[in-house]
C-alpha cells in the first residue's frame, strides 16, 4: 500500500513574527493589515514607540500581508510581509525569522539582517 504525503502547501517550514514600530513623536499610527488568504488583523492604533506584532508561518504558499498605514496626514498601503521576499537570510531570517518595520515621517524602514540596519523600503505615497 502506498502512502501519500499531504500537499506542500499545508507544510509549515518556519514560524516568525512581523512587528511595526511607530517612530513618529506625538502621533498615533493607525495600522490595518490583511493577508492574501483573507486573514484580517483589524485596525490598531499605536502611540509613538508603540509596537504591533503578529505571528506568521511560512509553508508552501506565498503568504502576503498588505497593511494600510495612516499617521499625521501620511497614508499608504504597503506589503509588510511577503514570504517569497522576506523569508531569506538577507532580509528577515530563515528559522524563527522576525521582520521588524519602523515607521518614520520619511517612510517605512525594515531592519535588514544583511546590513544590520534599518533600510528604507517604502516612501509615503
Amino acid at each position: 500500500m502506498a502512502m501519500h504525503e499531504s500537499p506542500v502547501e499545508s507544510k509549515i517550514t518556519a514560524q516568525g513574527t512581523v512587528s511595526i514600530v511607530s517612530s513618529i513623536p506625538d502621533a498615533f499610527l493607525t495600522i490595518h493589515c490583511r493577508s492574501s488568504s483573507g486573514n484580517d488583523l483589524s485596525a490598531k492604533s499605536i502611540p509613538f514607540n508603540g509596537k504591533f506584532t503578529w505571528n506568521v508561518s511560512v509553508g508552501g504558499k506565498n503568504e502576503v500581508y498588505d497593511c494600510g498605514l495612516v499617521v499625521e496626514g501620511l497614508h499608504g498601503r504597503f506589503s509588510l510581509f511577503d514570504a517569497g521576499r522576506d523569508w531569506s537570510r538577507d532580509r528577515c531570517g530563515i528559522e524563527n525569522f522576525a521582520c521588524l518595520w519602523r515607521v518614520r515621517r520619511e517612510g517605512i524602514y525594515l531592519f535588514v539582517i544583511k546590513s544590520q540596519d534599518f533600510v528604507l523600503q517604502y516612501s509615503w505615497k
